[in-house]
């Protein structure tokens, strides 16, 4: 629309801030229907950690490449719970937001092909569509859930089916995207992008490194790196 690319530090910070917004009107909308007489002191905690327990505060300190794509499937996939949290509830909107929600959520997968691992998530909704619409007995119940199981998977394979189009047009196959043709520090054709034996170093770093209080943003950074090596 404006013939310029949005630039990355500012794209980054909208797609995280949007993220959080969509992520906070679910809490407070899970709250207020399952919780309704949490403090407030608690739900003003609970913001607070959503806001500070994600990956955006350390990817707003470099905002250069990989973490524009990164904070969007943050994005669509917050905005994605919602929609399918909604389209659970509203009767009437009730497909609207189904696709709603199957739309953003293949956008996150557009913005990071692996969040196609969460789409158990689309099945999870979609049987609980088809378990209320059996319980209403409504007059024609076998079309109601064929609609909303379109609702849930049409958006996304539509997106996901340009994805893969895209990359055959321009990489000549449909799972490449572009991995190898990317300039970086380590040849991308010999590098190992999953490994069993990375397991330990990723487990210790998000769950067992100790870190320590700095006063520069995000005020938090590590003691020491993983000695075990692979």
């Amino acid at each position: 629309m404006t013939a310029h690319h949005f630039p990355e530090g500012q794209a980054a910070a909208l797609f995280c801030g949007i993220g959080y917004l969509a992520s906070l009107a679910l809490y407070l909308a899970l709250r207020r229907r399952y919780f309704p007489r949490t403090p407030w002191l608690t739900a003003w905690l609970g913001a607070l950690m959503l806001g500070s327990v994600n990956l955006c505060p350390v990817m707003l300190i470099r905002s250069q490449f990989y973490e524009v794509p990164i904070a969007a499937a943050y994005m669509y996939s917050m905005i994605a719970l919602g929609c399918l949290y909604a389209g659970l509830l509203r009767g009437a909107l009730r497909r609207r937001w189904l696709w709603a929600g199957s739309l953003a959520f293949g956008l996150a997968v557009g913005s990071r092909p692996h969040f196609v691992l969460a789409s158990p998530l689309l099945a999870i909704a979609g049987a609980r569509c088809w378990r209320e619409r059996s319980r209403a007995a409504a007059r024609r119940p076998a079309g109601r859930i064929l609609a909303d199981a379109a609702g849930l998977v049409l958006p996304l394979a539509a997106v996901v089916l340009g994805l893969l189009t895209y990359n055959y047009l321009r990489f000549g196959s449909p799972l490449e995207f572009g991995q190898k043709y990317q300039l970086a520090g380590t040849n991308q054709l010999k590098m190992k992008l999953l490994d069993w034996r990375a397991i330990p170093e990723n487990f210790y770093y998000y769950f067992w490194a100790p870190a320590q209080y700095v006063r520069y943003f995000p005020f938090v950074e590590m003691v020491r790196p993983y000695a075990g090596g692979h």
